[in-house]
């Protein structure tokens, strides 16, 4: 499986490989880096990071936006998303951006299992709006710019056909 990493404005492409324990490859500033990640202690989040067979003790927490990762005393905040997210990002509709008025679409036919927000409440990029059931996955739909929360056009359980209009953000 592919992974897709953001830290600050450069993009990583991450590949996993099948069969082999937590090793995987990373495509960093166009070369192929061997790169593995070991538990030292979770309730610590601490962990390390081997690159290129060298180690690197990190901290990796859970942030609002992906990971906060800590190295040497510096922080990076880390965006991380898998293939089907970032396809499933992609289909997402925005309508009428230059107006400010985003609307939110359903990427797929599925089912609404989760509404994340409510009317009037301000979002960010980012920000986990819904959670839609498709094939048997949960698929957590995430706001595309930041903004108030207008409409709500939708209710848990309910059942959408893909494109079909989930809420919009101004």
């Amino acid at each position: 499986m592919k992974y897709y990493a953001k830290v600050a404005e450069t993009a990583y492409e991450i590949d996993t490989r099948d069969g082999e324990d937590a090793t995987v490859l990373a495509w960093m500033g166009g070369e192929e880096r061997e790169t593995r990640l070991e538990p030292l202690d979770r309730a610590a989040d601490l962990y390390l990071l081997f690159v290129d067979n060298k180690s690197y003790e990190v901290t990796i927490e859970r942030g609002s936006r992906g990971y906060v990762v800590r190295l040497g005393g510096r922080k990076f905040q880390v965006e991380l998303e898998n293939e089907d997210a970032r396809r499933l990002r992609k289909l997402i509709k925005v309508e009428d951006e230059r107006r400010g008025r985003v609307e939110v679409r359903a990427p797929m036919p599925g089912l609404i299992v989760d509404i994340r927000v409510q009317e009037g409440e301000r979002v960010e990029k980012g920000t986990p709006l819904f959670v839609i059931e498709a094939m048997k996955m949960e698929n957590e739909i995430r706001s595309e710019a930041p903004g108030i929360v207008k409409q709500i056009l939708r209710k848990k359980k309910d059942s959408v056909e893909k494109d079909a209009p989930v809420m919009v953000i101004e």
